[in-house]
C-alpha cells in the first residue's frame, strides 16, 4: 500500500514537474521561493514564469499554472522539490530552517537568502534575484519603480508634524509592533513614529499599565482582527488591510505608501 502510494505520488509530481517545464523557457533557471515573499519577489524580478515550486500560502502568480507547494513552516517536501530539479531557490532568512537550507545546497541547488531589515533592501534583492535568473532587465524597471515610491515617502517626512502611532497586531494576548520591525523602520521613513520604538522586539506583548499611558495620535488596527477594541486612548482609530503589511515583498511598499498617507490624513484631522 505505501508502495502503492509513493508511486502516485511520484506520477502526480512528474505530471506537474512537466507542466512547470514547459512555462519555463529552456536554459533559464528554474527557481523554488520557499516563503509567500520569496514568490512575490521572483514574480517582481521579472521570474514568475521561471518558478517551478513555492510555499504554502503564497498568492496567486502572474502564470497560466500555479506552481505546486514545496514546503511550509515547518519545512521542505524534500522528495518534490529533488523531482522538481531547481537551479535556484530564494530562502527566508530566519523563517527557513537552516538544515533545510545546508540541504539545498548539498544538492547543488543557489540559495538566495532574504532578509530585507529596511525599505531599500526590497528593490535591491529584486535586482540580485534578477541577476540570478536572467531577468536584469525586468528586474531593474520593478526596482527602479520601487525606489521612486520610496522616495517619495520621504516627502511626509519634510514640513509636517511627525505623527505617532501604535499598531495592534493581535489582541488575544494584546500584540504590537517594536523598533526592530521591518515596518517601524519603514513608517519611520515617511514621518511616523512608533509609541514602543524603543522597544528591541519585533513584536511584544506590552502590559496593561504601559498601554494605560500611551496616548498616540493615532492606533492602527489590522482589519482582519474584525471590530476589536483598541489597545490605548488614541486620538484616532486606523482600521486597515494588513496582508501585505506582514510580508517584506515588493507589495510591503505599496501598502506602507499608502499607510503613510492615511496617517498624515488622520494627524490633519485630529489637529483641526
Amino acid at each position: 500500500m505505501i508502495s502503492l502510494f509513493r508511486a502516485r505520488r511520484t506520477i502526480a509530481t512528474i505530471v506537474l514537474w512537466a507542466l512547470c517545464t514547459g512555462v519555463a523557457a529552456a536554459g533559464q533557471p528554474r527557481v523554488i521561493a520557499l516563503s509567500p515573499h520569496g514568490a512575490d519577489l521572483v514574480a517582481a524580478a521579472g521570474g514568475a514564469s521561471q518558478l517551478v515550486g513555492v510555499a504554502a500560502f503564497t498568492g496567486p502568480l502572474p502564470v497560466t499554472r500555479q506552481p505546486p507547494v514545496v514546503g511550509d513552516a515547518h519545512g521542505l517536501d524534500r522528495e518534490q522539490i529533488l523531482q522538481l530539479h531547481p537551479d535556484v531557490a530564494v530562502a527566508w532568512k530566519g523563517g527557513n530552517r537552516e538544515t533545510d537550507i545546508a540541504w539545498l545546497e548539498q544538492q547543488g541547488i543557489r540559495v538566495y537568502v532574504s532578509g530585507p531589515r529596511h525599505l531599500a533592501d526590497i528593490p535591491r534583492e529584486v535586482r540580485e534575484i534578477g541577476a540570478l535568473l536572467g531577468t536584469g532587465g525586468a528586474a531593474d524597471d520593478a526596482a527602479d519603480r520601487l525606489d521612486a515610491r520610496i522616495l517619495g515617502l520621504h516627502s511626509h517626512a519634510t514640513g509636517t508634524a511627525a505623527v505617532n502611532y501604535v499598531f495592534q497586531v493581535w489582541h488575544r494576548p494584546p500584540m504590537t509592533f517594536g523598533g526592530k520591525a521591518l515596518l517601524t523602520r519603514a513608517l519611520r521613513g515617511c514621518g511616523a513614529e512608533n509609541a514602543f520604538d524603543d522597544v528591541p522586539a519585533e513584536t511584544f506583548t506590552p502590559d496593561p499599565e504601559t498601554l494605560a499611558r500611551i496616548a498616540s495620535d493615532v492606533e492602527i488596527i489590522a482589519d482582519d482582527l474584525g471590530d476589536v477594541p483598541p489597545l490605548t486612548s488614541s486620538a484616532r482609530i486606523l482600521r486597515v488591510p494588513a496582508d501585505a503589511l506582514y510580508q517584506p515583498s515588493p507589495p510591503f511598499v505599496e501598502a506602507v505608501a499608502r499607510l503613510c498617507e492615511m496617517l498624515h490624513r488622520e494627524k490633519g484631522r485630529a489637529d483641526r
